[in-house]
């Protein structure tokens, strides 16, 4: 759990560095810097949560139900993502492509450093 603490940390600090950039230099993203900041740290603590139940299935005696761990993370992700794009997009009226594609490089950068952290869990420990 620590190393992806660390990798997870680390794209965190870039992304919010990114993120910060591209306020302050475009006035589109200046604009919705509410939503942005709101979905970055929504999405830090729903990959956290998401690698928690991801970790406690690997850590088990019996890994037989990792999949049904990935599964279950991959719908909590997926659904949890969509209602979050739904809520800005009809309910706040944030209509932005500049959110749009903000949210979802953020949502794929900790994607990224979350399978990286499973795919050496997995090679480190046979399932």
């Amino acid at each position: 759990m620590r190393s992806y603490l660390i990798k997870h940390g680390i794209v965190a600090f870039v992304a919010a560095f990114l993120l910060a950039f591209s306020i302050a230099k475009f006035e589109a993203m200046r604009t919705i810097q509410f939503p942005l900041w709101a979905s970055f740290a929504f999405l830090n603590l729903l990959f956290l949560f998401a690698f928690a139940l991801l970790n406690r299935s690997l850590t088990m005696a019996s890994q037989q139900y990792f999949m049904t761990f990935f599964g279950t993370t991959f719908a909590i992700k997926f659904f949890a993502a969509l209602g979050w794009m739904l809520y800005w997009g009809l309910l706040e009226g944030v209509k932005s492509n500049a959110f749009i594609l903000s949210f979802f490089a953020l949502y794929f950068a900790f994607l990224l450093a979350m399978m990286i952290e499973i795919w050496f869990s997995t090679k480190r420990k046979a399932l």
